[in-house]
């Protein structure tokens, strides 16, 4: 896995994330950051392309996403704290924001 980054997709859909994050072994002592969230969202939207939102979540700390327009769409956001949540719609009902 690389140190510190930009992905940049390989000519498809998938908007490039800036790791703000260094990217190390994930341990007990270490804490989930932005760079394995990322690294985790840019993985999810190559397997799964007609899912929107995964946006990089170092633009979310106005909590301004762009607009959902795909049916399912999700994104994990930072409380702030010391958690991260995710949001979704249309997985379960279609009309319904599901917080988790």
């Amino acid at each position: 896995m690389p140190k510190s980054s930009t992905c940049s997709p390989k000519r498809s859909r998938v908007r490039p994330m800036l790791f703000l994050d260094k990217i190390e072994p994930l341990t007990k002592t270490n804490k989930l950051c932005s760079g394995y969230v990322n690294r985790a969202q840019e993985i999810l939207k190559q397997q799964h392309p007609m899912i929107g939102g995964l946006n990089c979540v170092t633009i979310g700390g106005t909590l301004e996403y762009p607009k959902a327009t795909e049916d399912k769409w999700m994104q994990v956001i930072h409380d702030g704290r010391d958690h991260w949540v995710l949001v979704a719609k249309g997985f379960v009902q279609p009309e319904h924001v599901k917080v988790v």
